[in-house]
Formats: C-alpha cells, structure tokens, sequence
C-alpha cells in the first residue's frame, strides 16, 4: 500500500491563493478598523474627563470644601494652561486662591492624577481648571466648555462638554 495516498494538505499554489484573499479582505477592512478605534477613542476619552469632573463634584459635597480639577503635565502641578491634552489633577482645594494647586504639607491634598490622552487626542478647556463648591456648583462666572478631538475620526464623533453653573456636565457630539 502506498504511504502517500491518504494524506491531504494544500498546494503551494493554494496557500498563495489564500495569503493573497487575505491580504486583500484586510488591507479593505483595515481603514474602517482604525475608524471604529478613533471613535471609540473619542468616546472613551470624553467618558474620562465627565467621570473626573463628577468625581470632582461629589468630592466637594462630600467633604464640605471646594475641590478643583486643574490641567496638568507632569501629574504633580497644575499647568495654568487651557491644554489637557497632558492630562489633569484632581485635588481637595483647601486654601486659596481655588483652583491653584498649593503643595505645601497641610495645604491642598491630590486627589488623583489623569493620564495624558493617548492616540494624538486633544483636550482644550476654556479655562486652565475647574473649581466646584461643596453644594456641587461651580465655583466660576460662567459655563466652562472643552473641546475634545481625536485625529481620523469620522463623522460626528469630536465631543464638546460644558460644565453649567450648577455644576452639571453636558456631552454635545460635534463634526470631527
């Protein structure tokens, strides 16, 4: 009996065939891929800074004093810039001037440290931090708006938050 005659297997030209139907059906579907992760990107980076900002929000009601969220870069000092691309700070604001981080032992308390926005996203705030009052309101003269970006994303995908007075968070989906 032959050794060879119950094996099975693909050909050379075969498997060429098949590397190159795959190559094709991934090189198609790659670009809609890299859509799909920026707005996914977009969403997930908007959800962080809500989260961080109602994080802020609770925290001043539930210690009865102000607390800020600041931009920073190097998660330790607040920035005075309106870029929180960088990342941001959330810290018990304890002494004045609020929303000024003061990092002298018994002054103002870290809280937590955000990241920097990864995938090239950006964050531009109206102003360089955000201060909330222990009955949740915000501590500013006016709304306070963002605006968050993340490159190659489609549609209305680019997301716009403003704080109100009262110290609520409104998500609005805008044109990338």
């Amino acid at each position: 009996m032959n050794g060879h005659a119950g094996q099975s297997g693909l050909t050379l030209l075969e498997m060429l065939t098949t590397i190159t139907l795959l190559f094709v059906l991934a090189s198609l579907a790659a670009p809609g891929l890299r859509t799909f992760i920026q707005n996914n990107r977009a969403a997930t980076q908007a959800n962080e800074l809500v989260m961080s900002l109602n994080l802020a929000r609770n925290e001043a009601a539930t210690r009865g004093n102000r607390v800020s969220v600041c931009a920073s870069t190097d998660g330790v000092t607040c920035s005075a810039r309106t870029d929180w691309t960088g990342g941001w700070l959330l810290f018990d604001d304890r002494t004045p001037p609020s929303g000024t981080l003061n990092a002298q032992p018994g002054d103002d308390e870290i809280l937590r440290a955000f990241p920097a926005l990864q995938g090239g996203g950006t964050a531009t705030g109206s102003q360089a931090a955000v201060t909330f009052l222990p009955n949740g309101f915000l501590d500013e003269a006016a709304p306070v708006d963002f605006a968050l970006r993340v490159p190659d994303c489609s549609g209305n995908q680019g997301r716009d938050l403003r704080i109100n007075l009262l110290g609520r968070t409104a998500v609005t989906r805008v044109p990338c």
